[in-house]
């Protein structure tokens, strides 16, 4: 019933990705699997991060539940708690495996903690000290969930927030970045920035086009842009939902790139685009992030 429910709750998804080239599971197994590096501070981050979201309680009582059936002789496959576990354990597994090597955050392995609702419904614990347990941890739980997203969307706290960290967020940045990244933009009018294009063609609108070299910059800057403008996915590496939907930026028209320096694939982008101009630009709280604007022609 578990395996059932959760193809039916997922059946968009996959519906999706039959009809694209199966975009999104290729994106994501690319993106997770590229790149790897040796990184112990990463992965201790990612493994307390996980600690706090579900705390080591859950985990124990969950595992000594179904060792207590067993000890019992129960039939393991009539037990919810097999079925929980059987649906927890590989993407939490390959999570936990995977932070030491590549760069992950805490709320990844959150899909993982959803197959357990079922088992929370219906697992029964049955000494005193585990039905504590579980309400310490679920109302622990709860406070952080509730709590945690309020701080950074404070515009105060999260203010403080950063000013704490010297310009350096770090991990944080993904989450805090964007509201500062669009009023630098929309403030200092970084799409004309003096540049002086060639005559465009007919065909081409009257402001240039705006992209991003990475597929999530671009959901940002569309989301937080107070015009919500179209921003162009040109991510070299990943396919995403921007490559079906967008037929790309038109040929021979000005674009405008925002980026981050440290994923600029010179070769890869010049076969795209002449790149007229580079600016630095500096958003308040993240000095250190290497943000740049290109100015350019679609080729």
């Amino acid at each position: 019933m578990v395996v059932a429910a959760g193809l039916v709750a997922t059946a968009p998804v996959w519906l999706w990705n039959l009809q694209h080239d199966f975009a999104s599971i290729r994106f994501q197994s690319s993106h997770g699997l590229g790149g790897l590096s040796f990184m112990p501070s990463a992965a201790l981050r990612t493994w307390l991060g996980q600690a706090v979201m579900l705390s080591p309680v859950a985990a124990y009582i969950m595992i000594a539940y179904v060792v207590g059936r067993c000890r019992k002789g129960r039939a393991l496959l009539k037990e919810p708690s097999v079925l929980a576990v059987a649906g927890f354990l590989p993407l939490a597994l390959l999570l936990t495996a995977i932070a030491p090597f590549k760069q992950s955050l805490p709320h990844w392995i959150l899909p993982a903690f959803w197959v357990l609702i079922p088992f929370v419904s219906i697992a029964r614990p049955g000494w005193r000290a585990e039905s504590r347990a579980w309400r310490i941890n679920f109302i622990g739980a709860a406070a952080l969930v509730f709590l945690l997203p309020w701080v950074l969307a404070l515009p105060v706290a999260r203010t403080r927030i950063l000013a704490s960290l010297a310009g350096d967020p770090g991990p944080l940045a993904e989450l805090t970045l964007w509201p500062g990244l669009a009023h630098v933009l929309e403030t200092s009018d970084v799409t004309s920035a003096g540049v002086t294009y060639a005559p465009a063609a007919s065909h081409c609108p009257q402001t240039p086009a705006l992209a991003s070299l990475r597929w999530f910059w671009a959901a940002q800057l569309r989301f937080h842009l107070s015009a919500h403008p179209r921003i162009y996915s040109l991510d070299p590496n990943h396919r995403s939902y921007y490559d079906y939907r967008d037929a790309g930026p038109p040929h021979g028209c000005p674009i405008v790139i925002v980026t981050d320096m440290a994923h600029i694939d010179a070769t890869k982008l010049s076969r795209r685009i002449q790149i007229l101009s580079t600016q630095r630009l500096v958003v308040p709280y993240h000095e250190h992030m290497r943000i740049a604007v290109l100015h350019g022609i679609v080729r």
